[in-house]
């Protein structure tokens, strides 16, 4: 269990806040980052052309010494972050969304992690209405980061490790080193927007050496924002997909990581995008066939190594389907399942 007592070192710390039609929200966030019990640290809100009363409800924050306050033309969030990160200047980066807030004495807790364990990246739980935390031990990973990026990144089941209490791939609830964000030139795909925060996380990870899962929890997350992007239906989501897929391939060759949660997406993202093309019945059989072989090539590598003795007969058979050079027994599969529907 994490011991109190006082900070040895004073780090600065950047709060990075994107800001977007916020007019409900942005000042209970604001506020809470205001009442830190610390004398380091900077708050970077980004307005991202917001249409309603954002503007004028940040605007009266500009009397603080440690804001600063950027305006840009609405380009979504993962551009918002990637220019607030261009002017930051902590030593630590901690993102907030402007639904959200922290507890106020969160520097203070987060400062005896660093020096205790001296990590690149510390996770947290987080606070979620009706939901209770257990107390746990901190969990420190180093060197091999691959249980913690298999759970906390891809989602790997296993019920019995505490590591499920961590199952978070937000950006929420972590503070990253900002020089391994800086060193490894780390920053949000704005063509993603879906699984962006957890291509940026997985990144930070294989750039780390020490990560700490701990059993600090500062973040209030709010899930019933009717706006918020886990709340909306994802338009071309298999676009979206197949450029997760590309920087996936991109860093597990560029760091020599190899596991098998990878897989696991690539076979959960494979088999709904099949279904939606089979579906298509304005389209000709010929064109749906024709991206029915795109796509299976498309995730191919990525199943090639996959344990089957892991999966159950019906993956199994997807399995089969997929690593198949002949993709007309796929398509024929899953075309028949609409048929019969």
């Amino acid at each position: 269990m994490q011991k109190e007592g006082k900070v040895k070192k004073r780090y600065k710390y950047s709060f990075i806040v994107p800001a977007y039609n916020s007019e409900q929200t942005i000042c209970r966030c604001l506020d809470s980052l205001l009442e830190q019990g610390h004398e380091s640290y900077e708050i970077i809100v980004i307005n991202d052309g917001s249409t309603d009363s954002t503007k004028e409800k940040i605007e009266k924050y500009r009397r603080h010494n440690n804001v600063t306050i950027i305006e840009q033309n609405n380009s979504g969030v993962s551009s918002a972050r990637n220019t607030a990160l261009k002017h930051a200047t902590g030593d630590w980066i901690c993102f907030i969304d402007s639904d959200d807030y922290i507890k106020k004495d969160t520097l203070n807790s987060i400062g005896r992690i660093i020096d205790k364990y001296n990590p690149d990246c510390i996770f947290t739980r987080l606070i979620t209405r009706g939901k209770s935390l257990p107390e746990i031990e901190d969990l420190v990973y180093k060197d091999d980061l691959s249980r913690v990026i298999d759970s906390l990144i891809f989602r790997e089941k296993d019920n019995n490790h505490p590591l499920r209490l961590f199952n978070n791939r937000g950006i929420g609830g972590k503070f990253i080193k900002r020089s391994i964000i800086t060193e490894n030139n780390i920053s949000f795909n704005s063509s993603v927007k879906k699984f962006e925060d957890g291509l940026f996380n997985l990144h930070c990870l294989l750039g780390s050496k020490v990560v700490v899962c701990a059993n600090c929890s500062f973040y209030y997350y709010f899930e019933d924002n009717p706006t918020s992007r886990t709340n909306t239906i994802l338009e071309n989501e298999d676009k979206n997909n197949e450029v997760v897929l590309s920087e996936l391939s991109r860093l597990v060759k560029q760091y020599d990581y190899y596991s098998n949660a990878i897989n696991d997406v690539s076979l959960e993202l494979a088999i709904p995008a099949i279904d939606r093309v089979v579906s298509r019945k304005n389209t000709s059989l010929k064109d749906r066939y024709s991206e029915v072989k795109r796509i299976a090539a498309l995730y191919r590598p990525f199943l090639e190594k996959t344990d089957r003795k892991a999966y159950g007969a019906k993956k199994r058979f997807e399995l089969l389907l997929l690593l198949s050079k002949n993709s007309f027994p796929l398509f024929a599969a899953y075309s028949l399942k609409h048929l019969f529907r």
